[in-house]
This record gives C-alpha cells, sequence and structure tokens, in this order.
C-alpha cells in the first residue's frame, strides 16, 4: 500500500489513508461529542456544519501527477526510490494460508476482501540499513538516527513550493487528500482510487462556488460516489501536495486524527507499505 511522508508544524508524520481539512473534518471532529448515538452522530455534524456553511482561506498546492522531478535532484531521486521500493511479492496461497503482498498492482475483490491488516514498514535499502518503521496508527514521529524515505519533490515547508508546483488561492469549503476510495466505509472519495494506485487525489471545492443547498447534496451523493460530478467539485491527480491554512486556528487530520494546525505537505510513496492477511474460505 501507499504510504505519504508528511511534513507538519511539529515535525515529520507519517499515514496511509487521507489528509483533510475542511467542513468533512470539521463534522468528523466536532461530532465527537455526539459518539454515544454512533454514526448518526455524523448526521447531526453535518446538519451543524451545513446551517453555519463556514469558509476555509487558505493556499492549496501541489505537484501534478505527470510532472517530472526538476533540478539536480533527479538521478538522486532515482537512485532513492530504487532503494526504498521493495521488489518482492509472494504469491497467493491456499486457503487459509497466510498472504503478504508488498503493494497491488490493481485492485481485486479476492485482495480486499482479504486484507485485514496492514502496518507501515518501510523496507530495507539495498546497503542492509532498516528504514524507520511505523506502526498502525497515525502521527508516528522519526526518531533521529533513523533513515527516512526520500522526499525530492518537496521542499522545506518554511519554503516556497517548487516551481513546477500548481497554486490555488481561494476559500474552500473543502479539500480531501487520500490515496483510497473511501473516507469512511459508506463515504467516498473518489471511485478511481484503490490501494496501492501510487497517486495522490486532491479533492476539493470552493466555498463561494457551494450553496446549503449543493453541500446537502454533496453529502448524500458521497454515500454512493458520483458527488465527484457535481459541477462545485474539483479531482487532481498529484504526487505531492501542501495545504496552507490563512487562519491561525482550525481542524486539520491525518488518517482521521486531528495534528496541529498550520502549514503542511506530504509527499507520496507508492507501494511503501505491506498488507497482511488471510486467504478467506468462500461459502
Amino acid at each position: 500500500m501507499d504510504v505519504l511522508t508528511a511534513n507538519t508544524i511539529e515535525g515529520t508524520k507519517y499515514f496511509c489513508l487521507l489528509a483533510d481539512w475542511g467542513i468533512i473534518a470539521d463534522i468528523d471532529i466536532e461530532s465527537e461529542k455526539y459518539r454515544r448515538i454512533g454514526e448518526m452522530r455524523f448526521f447531526f455534524g453535518a446538519i451543524s456544519c451545513i446551517v453555519r456553511k463556514k469558509a476555509y482561506p487558505g493556499k492549496l498546492s501541489y505537484l501534478p501527477k505527470d510532472a517530472k522531478l526538476q533540478g539536480t535532484n533527479t538521478s538522486k531521486a532515482a537512485t532513492n526510490d530504487s532503494q526504498v521500493l521493495t521488489e518482492e511479492t509472494s504469491s497467493p496461497k491456499e486457503d487459509g494460508e497466510l498472504v503478504v503482498t508488498n503493494g497491488m498492482e490493481s485492485p481485486t475483490n479476492e485482495t480486499s476482501d482479504n486484507c485485514i491488516e496492514s502496518h507501515h514498514e518501510i523496507s530495507t535499502t539495498n546497503n542492509g540499513v532498516s528504514e524507520a518503521t511505523a506502526d498502525s496508527t497515525v502521527g508516528n514521529e522519526v526518531n533521529s538516527g533513523q533513515t527516512v524515505p526520500p522526499t525530492p519533490f518537496m521542499n522545506k515547508l518554511s519554503e516556497p513550493v517548487p516551481s513546477n508546483w500548481v497554486e490555488i488561492d481561494a476559500e474552500f469549503m473543502n479539500i480531501a487528500v487520500a490515496t483510497i476510495s473511501h473516507l469512511g466505509h459508506d463515504i467516498f472519495n473518489t471511485k478511481q482510487a484503490y490501494v496501492g494506485c501510487g497517486t495522490i487525489y486532491l479533492v476539493y471545492a470552493e466555498a463561494n462556488l457551494t450553496s446549503r443547498m449543493d453541500l446537502f447534496k454533496l453529502m448524500d451523493r458521497m454515500a454512493k460516489g458520483n458527488h465527484t460530478e457535481m459541477n462545485i467539485i474539483n479531482v487532481i491527480e498529484a504526487k505531492a501536495f501542501r495545504i496552507e491554512p490563512s487562519e491561525k486556528s482550525g481542524i486539520l487530520t491525518l488518517d482521521g486524527e486531528m495534528i496541529p494546525f498550520g502549514p503542511m505537505q506530504a509527499q507520496i510513496h507508492p507501494q511503501l507499505g505491506r498488507v497482511l492477511g488471510r486467504r478467506l474460505k468462500r461459502t
């Protein structure tokens, strides 16, 4: 599965599912106080946020999927990528035996049904040095002395983005960044994505183009996955991105958990994670 390196105001973290800023992140976190009523909390949280219809001013920057690496880092990035990505993928075993897959070439019902456990175990380099390892919880920080995956597409968070990045200054309604198809078990981000696809999908809407009625329609259509057909929704394929909120406080999440609010950026490492599971017998 894909793993992303994120630079935040409190350091480097790793995540594998999604980053979110805007109304959906607010619904998720602010509805925690209704947790006792189960998933209905999202309904009440959505109503509250739609009525309030807050705008989220800031800048979204991204490196398009087809963009090439600039400058002298090209050869270095190629070398590092070849060291970090593991080539070995075990073949599926008989029913009941352990299946180990280091990334997937394409989505299949068989593999997705059988994946029951995952962790971010970054592979060993060619010289035998173990890369930084992170467990399945969000916010895993890098300890000093550990080797980490290279991030040649990103500048330091304190520096401007590279010149081949696209920058969008706007008042956003939501920015959802994911490498998988779903934000929840019944909520789509984009149907094109799948585990191990190697692409960041940026799905965003601008506040000045979005009415409250649009938001009600959006929440309904996200359950079906056809919300990306709405005129207010933009879908971008990228290798890296940066979110720079203009406000001093707010809610920003990685893999559904809050992180300190402020600028953050991330770059994808295709198929760097490993998924373990058992093949289930079909009845």
